[in-house]
């Protein structure tokens, strides 16, 4: 693991790197995209977002030439996850949302250790948040600490999903079946963002006490598990089961988990593909 010392570097690097980035975002924001489909009408890129990758590579690489880089557009699409030192990199968390000006989008940064997130950092520059956190030092939104709320029950608890990106209707209907499963508990309501990292913050901070999704991707999640659980939440594979595999793409991040669990026993399963695999070195 990491020392002390050389996370509170990390940390200061990766809230750098995406300050850097931070105007790029703004500045693109506010202007016309040309907007390029990836798997579907629902999974969208634009320049800014391989711009800000980029830039954010070429900072790390820079700085840390033997360290490994996941970044969502440039990835293959079969990762191999090792235990080195890997940045885990998402430029524009909600690339739907800022092509929309809906403004819930964010630039994830997250640091791995033996395949662990250690460091996080999300960087709104729309709404001017940075959610940060380091292994064994809490979480911060923009400098101030935050914590989780205690909320033990479906029925008191404020829970955040969404449809994905899948336009499969057999997907969907699974989707909406775990919807309602947990709107009946009954719940005090479900949300969604447009975007894992905004979302995940989210209950980070108070505002919501569960995520629940299948589909997302490592780069979706890194940065803010690693801030989630400094805040005092919990992180766990979709059927409740633990250590959470940060590369099978279904996911709860929760405030307590009694929660996550009371939750995962209520979710039917979705089948996606692996983000990839994890080697053994």
């Amino acid at each position: 693991m990491s020392s002390e010392l050389d996370l509170k570097e990390i940390l200061d690097f990766a809230i750098e790197c995406a300050k850097t980035v931070g105007p790029i975002i703004k500045d693109g924001y506010y202007r016309k995209k040309d907007i390029s489909e990836k798997l579907g009408p629902a999974d969208l890129v634009t320049k800014y977002d391989k711009e800000v990758e980029l830039k954010i590579v070429e900072m790390i690489n820079e700085k840390y030439p033997s360290h490994e880089i996941i970044g969502e557009e440039s990835a293959s699409e079969n990762i191999v996850l090792s235990k080195k030192p890997t940045w885990v990199i998402d430029p524009i968390d909600g690339t739907t949302n800022f092509i929309s000006q809906f403004p819930y989008c964010a630039t994830l940064i997250g640091y791995m250790v033996d395949r662990v997130p250690v460091v996080g950092v999300a960087f709104n520059p729309i709404l001017d948040e940075l959610f940060a956190a380091r292994k064994g030092n809490g979480a911060t939104k923009n400098g101030e600490k935050i914590t989780v709320n205690d909320t033990k029950e479906i029925s008191k608890s404020l829970i955040i999903t969404e449809f994905g990106s899948s336009r499969d209707d057999k997907i969907l209907d699974i989707v909406l079946e775990n919807m309602k499963s947990t709107i009946l508990t009954p719940s005090r309501g479900i949300r969604a963002l447009g975007a894992c990292g905004p979302n995940v913050c989210c209950v980070a901070s108070g505002q919501a006490d569960l995520l629940y999704e299948t589909g997302m991707h490592i780069w979706d999640i890194c940065a803010v598990s690693i801030i989630l659980e400094e805040a005092g939440g919990v992180v766990m594979n979709a059927d409740g089961s633990t250590p959470l595999n940060y590369l099978n793409r279904k996911y709860i991040a929760s405030c307590t988990p009694e929660l996550a669990k009371e939750v995962a026993s209520k979710l039917k399963p979705i089948d996606v593909p692996a983000d990839g695999i994890e080697s053994q070195d």
